[in-house]
């Protein structure tokens, strides 16, 4: 986890803060958190009790004050103003109130005004919570590392190491990169920002969830993590609000909460990557893809198995197939081919019981000669009973929830042969149904010698995700 400025540097930790936090802070991000507390005192107090002398208060004075530097007194370097900083910071939670409702760190003389005013602009756009921007963390570390000042002529930069139970299984790290500049031969902070790997996104998130103290659902805490990107969160309302039986977690593809996660290697591809996470859960497992926003990673999507099949293997640089008509996409391997075909042979009058049918779109491996293509989608469109005039009567039928999505799996059995059909009801249309068609599993004679291509099938399965 070493940025561009930790280079060629000699890595020293200035100072440890061990912090126990008795009140809890609006907080998001990177390292998710509860949700916040109220103000305990209004801008105008947190000055007054900031600024009286010990004398006049009868009182020692507090850790937390913010030093003020004499005429004489050389200037601060690069790590004493972020070391102060954040030990005002912290130190303002822990014994006066909350520093970001209460405005306090706008009279910080340890900050520059276009940095103010930034974090002015990131604290009013949060609707329900969001991630600190001085923390990027929606929990206050227990501890705080700093390596020395990278300095280049009027700029500068302090990498500090966060960290949450530290020398336990649990410790997880976030860096976190300060930038600093000269005004007025002041150093002052001019920005900060997160430089996580997406394993890191991941493993945070997850720690953060799995220990949520409530429903992280049910209270909508995920949608202040600046760990998803914002189609993630809306797509993740509207699976939650489809929920109306609960018990399902589409974060976790399980009904209950596992008491352990372990997380693979992350696989990257260009601005994509993703991680399988494996649970405590017995054969439990599912894999989070992840995409580059404005330089940082965050969780695209949560990839759900279908019960009962092996270990997913990462979709990470694979082919996307998107219908925007309809609103669907599905992902498929780079050395697989996919072709869009109409319902019936061009110049043929379309059957009655076919009407409701719209294309059909075929996936199979480059050179494949089997007597069907391994996976089949038709897009159909039409009410009810024109959809159940194109496929016989199913033999049994199973409800599914494959990607967050509540699918209906139909077995028709066929002689030597099962048809094995995946209905996915467009959430925005009634009248619009996506059947993913499995032709290969039901098929002896096709299924001998091509478990890999079956595999397969279950994979692009899992990547199937509507788009409107």
């Amino acid at each position: 986890m070493t940025s561009a400025f930790q280079k060629n540097t000699k890595r020293f930790a200035l100072f440890v803060l061990s912090v126990t936090v008795g009140v809890a802070v609006v907080l998001s991000g990177c390292s998710p958190a509860p949700a916040p507390p109220e103000a305990t005192s209004a801008p105008s107090e947190v000055t007054s009790a900031a600024t009286e002398r010990p004398e006049e208060t009868g009182e020692s004075e507090p850790a937390t004050l913010m030093p003020e530097e004499s005429e004489e007194s050389e200037p601060l370097t690069p790590e004493q103003v972020v070391e102060g900083f954040y030990s005002w910071y912290i130190g303002y939670t822990r014994n006066v109130g909350n520093p970001m409702a209460d405005g306090a760190y706008r009279s910080s003389e340890y900050l520059a005004d276009e940095f103010v005013q930034k974090a002015d602009g990131i604290i009013t756009s949060f609707a329900e919570g969001g991630y600190d921007p001085f923390l990027y963390a929606q929990d206050i570390p227990e501890e705080f590392t700093f390596e020395e000042a990278l300095v280049s002529g009027e700029e500068a930069s302090v990498v500090m190491h966060e960290i949450w139970n530290p020398g336990t299984q649990y410790e997880h790290i976030q860096d976190v990169e300060v930038a600093l500049r000269l005004a007025d031969g002041q150093w002052k902070i001019a920005d900060i920002t997160v430089t996580t790997t997406p394993g890191e996104v991941v493993e945070g998130f997850y720690w953060w969830y799995i220990g949520y103290p409530g429903n992280p659902m049910a209270d909508g805490a995920y949608r202040s993590s600046g760990n998803l990107t914002e189609e993630f969160v809306q797509k993740m309302d509207e699976i939650i609000a489809s929920l109306d039986r609960g018990g399902y977690d589409p974060f976790l593809c399980a009904q209950d909460i596992p008491g352990e996660l372990t997380f693979e290697e992350t696989l990257v591809s260009g601005d994509e990557a993703s991680v399988v996470v494996h649970t405590s859960l017995e054969g439990h497992m599912f894999t989070v893809e992840l995409q580059q926003v404005d330089g940082q990673w965050k969780m695209s999507a949560v990839i759900c198995p279908e019960a009962g099949t092996g270990e997913e293997k990462s979709t990470a640089g694979w082919q996307l197939f998107a219908d925007e008509e309809h609103g669907f996409q599905v992902r498929f391997p780079e050395d697989w081919t996919c072709e869009e075909s109409p319902p019936v042979p061009l110049g043929m009058e379309t059957p009655d019981e076919l009407k409701a049918l719209r294309h059909l779109v075929l996936f199979e491996p480059q050179g494949w000669d089997g007597v069907a293509s391994p996976l089949i989608i038709n897009v159909t469109e039409g009410t009810e009973e024109e959809f159940g005039r194109i496929y016989g009567p199913a033999t049994s039928t199973e409800d599914l929830v494959i990607n967050g999505y509540a699918v209906v799996k139909a077995i028709e059995d066929l002689s030597e042969v099962r048809a094995i059909r995946y209905i996915f009801q467009s959430p925005t249309d009634e009248n619009v149904r996506i059947v993913v068609i499995d032709s290969i599993s039901g098929s002896p004679e096709q299924a001998e010698g091509n478990e890999d291509v079956m595999e397969i099938v279950q994979q692009v399965l899992s990547t199937f995700e509507f788009t409107q």
